[in-house]
């Protein structure tokens, strides 16, 4: 399969580094496991990029740094632990811990080049910047950064807190760089090696028996330590309500260092899915004492809701999408949208209602104001799995209902981040193995739509090739999106189907004057509210609007169109129609 991944920026996306290239907490044991990060070798100009040569790994104790500035910064730290000038605490032989310029400030503001010099000059072995927001960015070096040849990683405020906690407590080590020949014994596995339920909470009216819902099981393990592996096994068990109803052992295996070895376990399956939260967990178990167990166990939750449908995962006290950070294309013109695929053989048994979703901005710009459009989109095209569909850019959607929230005038400093619902303007009936995008769309750079990066769908992807995080750029679907480590934090309310099936059929349309110079009139056999969409002829979205037909009619203006052909979509009581105008 091919895969294209859109390019992205992320306002606070978290990263997991790729390959054997890792963020390890190595104690204490109560904060130990594997971090998202992203580091010197995501961004530019920098003189170390390439954590994945293993002598460039360091695992060391923390210390923060010390630069004898006075005073708070705007998140509450001393601002002498951002490290902006020389240091006068002694970090040889340590990692050091500096914070993030906290983005208010002029007079004590610096790069991240110029904390990881200043950290190496006084003799630091690695840097840790913790973020002033939710999740991670890449960072660039800098003039400084030239002359940093220690590994810099870069971690969420959330994780730089457990770390602070910790320290204030006693010692932390944690490791960074590639694990592969750092330990003589060492497998273990990492999130983009294992299968997870298809998505994170799928409707319990869409669960009903084992052939409606089951979990294929699997992982990838890997030996990253210097000596070969005999006889190991891993596990795969899952819990519901504290209790175990499935487990399975594989037969022992052996691998190479350097190697990997991929495990199968039965299909889970049950004849009933109550609602509520269930938890897979994979072990690997080696006979010999693995010196780094911090990836030998990965667990993830999944649940049977009774109405939200979401790839993300829900928090266990609001079951409302967790936002790790913002992203966004790296591009785009008008708009664009950050969607979920849905595909069910008993898709009819629901209806859709409205989405759940969060956006942000960076700390200088604001939602004030702001308007994001929920939108509900059948993909047209047939097609079996990704080899087979259509490439970005000619992938065909329609619109089927859409709804649209603007964020309160002033009041955008208590809802950054924050979960919205936004019902969708009409309730709509699917329809069975029909292919459909949940998404919300924005039309500014300042906005960056909710993702969540703890969970990732990788191997679910390369196994089932299906469809999960497509991305809407300027009227431009891409069926991949950013890739199954990068979810959009959305959930789509779903209930009992009471409309019917929204069948999406075809009338006709006439739109006058044509050409036109001004108000176009558009006429057709229906009345209610409906959607007017115009694309040029490559396919980017120029317009699209809410409109109301009486009397079979509506109007809409084109003065801002630039001279030249346009397609006008309408739909209106999940009828379609299209025509083909030119604008003088």
């Amino acid at each position: 399969m091919k895969k294209i991944l859109l390019s992205l920026v992320a306002i606070a996306s978290s990263y997991m580094a790729i390959s054997q290239v890792v963020f390890s907490v190595q104690s204490p044991s109560n904060i130990s496991g594997i971090y998202s990060f992203s580091n010197n070798g995501d961004g530019s100009s920098w003189g170390l990029a390439n954590l994945n040569n293993p002598a460039n790994a360091v695992e060391d104790t923390l210390m923060l740094v010390e630069d004898g500035a006075t005073g708070l910064n705007a998140q509450g730290h001393p601002i002498s632990e951002e490290g902006c000038t020389a240091l006068t605490n002694d970090l040889t032989g340590k990692i050091a811990v500096v914070y993030r310029w906290d983005g208010v400030g002029t007079t004590h503001q610096c790069g991240f080049g110029t904390k990881a010099l200043n950290a190496q000059n006084a003799g630091a072995r690695a840097v840790i910047i913790i973020n002033r927001e939710p999740g991670t960015i890449p960072m660039s070096g800098g003039t400084d950064g030239t002359n940093v040849t220690i590994p810099v990683a870069l971690i969420s405020d959330t994780d730089g807190a457990a770390l602070i906690n910790a320290m204030n407590s006693g010692s932390v080590v944690v490791f960074i760089g590639s694990k592969q020949n750092h330990f003589a014994d060492d497998l273990g596995t990492m999130a983009k090696d294992v299968m997870v339920a298809k998505e994170f909470s799928n409707p319990a009216l869409l669960s009903q028996n084992a052939t409606e819902y089951n979990i294929d099981l699997g992982l990838q393990v890997r030996n990253f330590g210097t000596n070969a592996q005999t006889g190991a096994t891993a596990t795969a068990k899952i819990k519901y309500n504290g209790n175990t109803i499935y487990t399975q052992t594989s037969a022992p295996f052996n691998v190479l260092s350097g190697d990997s070895i991929v495990v199968k376990f039965p299909q889970f399956s049950q004849t009933t899915y109550p609602a509520g939260r269930y938890n897979l967990t994979y072990e690997i178990i080696n006979p010999v004492t693995d010196q780094d167990t911090t990836d030998n166990v990965h667990s993830i939750d999944f649940m049977i809701s009774d109405t939200l449908y979401s790839l993300a995962p829900l928090d266990a006290l609001t079951n409302l999408p967790i936002n790790t950070g913002g992203t966004q294309p790296s591009t785009f013109t008008t708009n664009y949208d950050a969607c979920i695929a849905f595909k069910n053989a008993n898709a009819s048994r629901v209806q859709i209602e409205g989405l759940y979703f969060s956006a942000s901005t960076n700390s200088t710009d604001s939602l004030s104001g702001q308007e994001i459009v929920v939108s509900a989109y059948e993909i047209t095209d047939l097609f079996d799995d990704l080899t087979t569909a259509p490439t970005a850019g000619n992938v065909n959607i329609f619109p089927i209902t859409q709804g649209f929230f603007n964020y309160p005038q002033g009041n955008q400093a208590n809802m950054q981040r924050e979960f919205v619902y936004q019902p969708f303007d009409q309730i709509v009936g699917l329809e069975n193995d029909k292919r459909y995008l949940f998404c919300a769309q924005a039309s500014t750079n300042k906005i960056f739509i909710g993702y969540n990066t703890k969970l990732s769908y990788e191997k679910n992807l390369d196994s089932l090739l299906q469809p999960l995080v497509p991305v809407i750029t300027d009227a431009s679907v891409n069926l991949v999106g950013f890739g199954a480590d990068n979810v959009p934090a959305l959930a789509v309310k779903m209930a009992a189907n009471t409309v019917g099936i929204n069948e999406i059929s075809k009338i006709v349309m006439n739109a006058y004057p044509n050409p036109t110079k001004g108000n176009l009139t558009i006429t057709i056999p229906e009345n209610g509210n409906g959607i007017v969409r115009i694309t040029d002829v490559t396919g980017k979205e120029v317009m699209n609007a809410n409109v109301i037909f009486a009397n079979n009619k509506t109007v809409i203006n084109t003065e801002n169109l630039e001279a030249g052909m346009y397609i006008v979509n309408v739909i209106v009581n999940s009828k379609v129609a299209q025509t083909t105008i030119v604008k003088q």
